[in-house]
């Protein structure tokens, strides 16, 4: 549901910005964005890993308080000193943002970076927890009141400003409701702990999201605005970025399924087993994944214009060579390498790697966007990611000796291919026709799958015993 209202308000903010706002906004989210990555110093995650081992203890609840109430203390003195530096800075990435008039959004940057650490810590004590569903219900109340105030300030004329305003708002509402749900967590007296371990893992979460850095949105968006690209092409990116990861809004949750099968697996027959369910779920989210891409390769223009508008048509052809560098990462068996490198102890390594990915981002980034503006930034990126992708899963070959499942691959696309043969040189537009071709699309992919039957008999049981819904799909092919 998070996911759904998400799509919407993205949606809803490009239509009524257009394209130059649109990228001044893209900018502006940078700043607060990025100084989350580099302030967060793994706190959720020690709370994450340190609150269902003090859970076990006695006197628990004393515990997790003492160290729910510590970090929380450090993340507020970090807002402050963040917000008075940030103040001071401005003459400094008015530098790098010159399209972005700093002064008159400042407040407003301060408050979003503030608002969103909060609530983000704050969550992650009832994730810690296990109170999934709970914090499913708050993140979606959260969303949903973000999208009513958008509404409401786009009637009133408002635009950046009321986007801002619209988040500040209801991220602060949300926070009281989970300062009052988890109250006996973070109110009353405490009982010392020692916090030497949970530095340690503050400090490599921290590592980990630095390194993230490099092959992310932010880092490419300041390289832009420091390059001087239009502000129009930055929202035509923002536009490319966001609409390439609301094609898997409906296969979230494998990454978690994945990891709990993962470890049983090993836990039970060692590499072999972890090799096998690598396999398995890679040709499922292939399954799963591949054939939505390749409809929006095929139909990204109607698409985009439906979603977005006309005025965001040339988004198009960059989302065409973005989608087709993310279905190389999939089809190079990249999108469950992590959780294999950390079951394997490898986590130095899957970093390193991405790490010289993102420098390879980075510089590509540098070298390209002065004469290619924002084509420049979608290859460079693209590129950085598929390749990461195909060197993680090289290593875990060599580490697991697992089976790539080639052939597999190989008949997915020969039928989704084929399944948009019938609609390729079809150019009609609106809601209908893409309906039509979604259903034209849909019927002759699986058609194609009844006759190429991609997944083997050991696919089928696997998929199964992991989770009978998706079998239930997945075993007629």
């Amino acid at each position: 549901m998070m996911g759904i209202f998400g799509a919407i308000i993205s949606i809803l903010i490009a239509r009524k910005l257009g394209k130059t706002e649109l990228g001044i906004y893209a900018s502006i989210l940078t700043i607060p964005s990025t100084l989350r990555l580099f302030t967060s110093l793994g706190f959720e995650t020690i709370l994450n890993v340190k609150l269902p081992v003090l859970n076990t203890l006695e006197d628990s609840i004393k515990k997790m308080r003492f160290l729910i109430r510590k970090l929380f203390l450090y993340r507020i003195v970090i807002i402050l000193v963040t917000a008075i530096l940030l103040y001071f800075a401005m003459p400094l990435l008015q530098g790098f943002f010159k399209d972005v008039i700093l002064p008159k959004y400042i407040i407003f940057i301060i408050l979003y970076f503030s608002t969103l650490v909060t609530f983000s810590y704050l969550t992650m004590i009832f994730r810690a927890l296990l109170r999934i569903k709970l914090v499913s219900i708050i993140e979606g109340i959260n969303q949903f009141i973000n999208l009513l105030l958008l509404t409401l300030f786009f009637a009133m004329g408002y635009k950046i400003g009321g986007i801002l305003s619209a988040f500040i708002i209801s991220n602060l509402l949300t926070t009281f409701i989970l300062i009052f749900l988890g109250k006996d967590y973070i109110f009353g007296h405490t009982s010392p702990v020692k916090l030497n371990e949970s530095y340690e893992i503050g400090a490599a979460a921290a590592l980990s999201t630095f390194i993230a850095f490099g092959l992310g949105a932010q880092a490419d968006i300041i390289i832009m605005n420091y390059f001087n690209v239009p502000s129009e092409e930055i929202g035509f990116y923002f536009i490319c970025f966001s609409l390439v990861s609301m094609m898997v809004l409906p296969l979230q949750g494998i990454g978690a399924l994945s990891q709990s099968v993962f470890s049983e697996k090993y836990s039970k027959e060692g590499n072999s087993g972890l090799a096998l369910s690598w396999s398995m779920v890679t040709q499922v989210y292939t399954l799963l994944s591949i054939p939505i891409y390749i409809f929006a390769i095929f139909n990204a223009k109607i698409i985009i214009e439906f979603l977005y508008g006309s005025q965001f048509s040339e988004v198009a052809v960059y989302f065409k060579i973005f989608a087709i560098f993310t279905c190389i990462t999939i089809l190079g068996g990249a999108a469950f390498c992590m959780p294999v490198f950390y079951i394997l102890r490898r986590k130095a390594l899957a970093l390193k790697i991405q790490f010289a990915g993102g420098i390879l981002n980075i510089v590509l980034n540098i070298i390209l966007i002065p004469k290619y503006g924002v084509w420049g930034v979608v290859v460079a990126t693209g590129f950085s990611q598929s390749l990461v992708g195909i060197v993680n899963m090289l290593f875990v070959r060599y580490y697991i000796k697992v089976e790539f499942p080639l052939i597999f691959e190989m008949k997915i696309l020969l039928a989704c291919i084929i399944a948009s043969m019938p609609i390729a040189f079809d150019n009609g537009s609106g809601f209908i026709s893409i309906l039509i071709k979604i259903a034209i699309y849909g019927f002759g992919f699986i058609a194609m799958l009844f006759l190429l039957k991609p997944l083997s008999e050991e696919a089928k049981a696997f998929v199964e015993s992991a989770n009978k819904r998706i079998f239930a799909f997945a075993r007629f092919f």
